[in-house]
């Protein structure tokens, strides 16, 4: 049986969902375990015979990259490569006329993009076994893509429905650290994403996080094993507030136990952590020399939004750091207006989803306030005007 951290019930859904001829958005917030989990799943799904290509999207800013960054993702596949390359080629000379390249990285430059994808994924389900396209970082490829030719990312969204509507042996898997669907409303492409079903990827359990923490100590990735009883932990994870991998590993590797070893008399002897140990490690992580851990959170709203959302952005992060509470909504509106932002209420909404689905903040009622513990309190310190 796999451990409760291994996702089992997340990689049985996505697999139905494949399987099952439904092509899956995958909403998931940086450092939650995105790429982590379409391994897991890729893995899955070609032990039980299927075929899989999965490629990773970012840096991508043209149609003709995203494709020949698919192209290179079927060539490492040496048998799926030969089934597919025959029948492709074939079906290129019928629509472009003449002979075509002997590679499909040398194809994608020959022939019209759409034209080329449209035979490609014809090529791909023309086998007998199901075929899945992950595609990692897709919002990030949408999102550079949109910024410079909004009508060319409409026309590559609406052709890509197209290609899931005409061919249900190849279905999708589309994910990123940026919501697809934030893009999406941003730029009206909305009615493209109507037959994705969307998939959210949310932070660890608390016994996730327990049975991750154990596996980090009995794996060897951290200086020695641990005991945390029920009520450290619970503190551990109140403080945190953002249980995501990426963070508990971080915070296992800074734990120094000073309690009491357990197991007296022929026992394990792990050392055991105390709340001080907690607050050790927390204080440890938010020192200067760690700010690399955070260099993400910095960069992604600087890089992927507009200049005046990044200003406003920024803004209501400033704001909802000064307490573990957050901000109301009427709290918000007065800053941006000071700011000289003209922000309305539905304005602020589409800002604050934009934030909750990028992993920043979750809504508690009437307030805003940071997910994760330790992010605000490193915005606070470092960030923060």
């Amino acid at each position: 049986m796999s451990a409760l951290h291994h996702r089992p019930r997340e990689r049985m859904d996505l697999k139905h969902y494949l399987l099952s001829e439904v092509s899956v958005l995958m909403l998931a917030p940086r450092r939650v375990g995105k790429t982590w989990l379409m391994e897991r799943v890729d893995d899955d799904l070609t032990r039980e015979g299927h075929l899989c290509v999965r490629f990773d999207a970012s840096g991508k800013g043209t149609e003709q990259a995203f494709l020949g960054a698919l192209c290179n993702a079927i060539e490492k596949q040496k048998h799926l490569h030969e089934a597919v390359f025959d029948h492709l080629k074939q079906r290129l000379r019928q629509v472009a006329g003449g002979d075509v390249k002997d590679s499909l990285s040398q194809i994608v430059g020959q022939v019209d993009p759409k034209t080329f994808s449209e035979c490609l994924v014809e090529s791909l389900s023309r086998s007998d076994r199901k075929t899945v396209i992950m595609v990692d970082e897709f919002s990030l490829f949408a999102l550079a893509l949109a910024s410079k030719d909004q009508d060319a990312t409409r026309t590559l969204l609406y052709h890509l429905r197209s290609l899931q509507q005409s061919y249900r042996n190849v279905t999708w898997l589309l994910a990123g650290s940026v919501g697809l669907d934030v893009v999406a409303r941003r730029f009206g492409l909305g009615g493209a994403l109507l037959d994705l079903q969307p998939f959210g990827l949310a932070p660890f359990t608390e016994a996730e996080a327990r049975s991750y923490l154990t596996h980090l100590a009995d794996s060897g990735q951290l200086t020695r094993r641990l005991a945390i009883d029920d009520t450290v932990f619970e503190h551990l994870a109140r403080e945190l507030g953002w249980l995501a991998p990426y963070y508990l590993q971080r915070l296992g590797r800074e734990l120094r136990p000073t309690g009491r070893p357990t197991g007296q008399g022929g026992g394990t002897g792990c050392a055991t952590v105390t709340v001080a140990d907690v607050d050790a490690a927390f204080a440890k992580l938010l020192e200067p020399s760690h700010r690399v851990c955070f260099s993400a959170w910095e960069e992604h709203i600087d890089k992927n939004f507009p200049d005046e959302d990044t200003r406003r952005l920024e803004a209501i992060l400033n704001t909802c750091c000064q307490g573990p509470d957050g901000e109301t909504e009427n709290t918000l509106l007065a800053v941006l207006a000071r700011q000289g932002s003209g922000v309305d209420r539905r304005a602020l909404k589409d800002l604050t989803s934009s934030l909750a689905n990028d992993g920043y903040l979750s809504r508690a009622e009437d307030r805003w306030r940071f997910r994760s513990g330790l992010l605000r309190r490193y915005w606070l310190e470092y960030m923060s005007a």
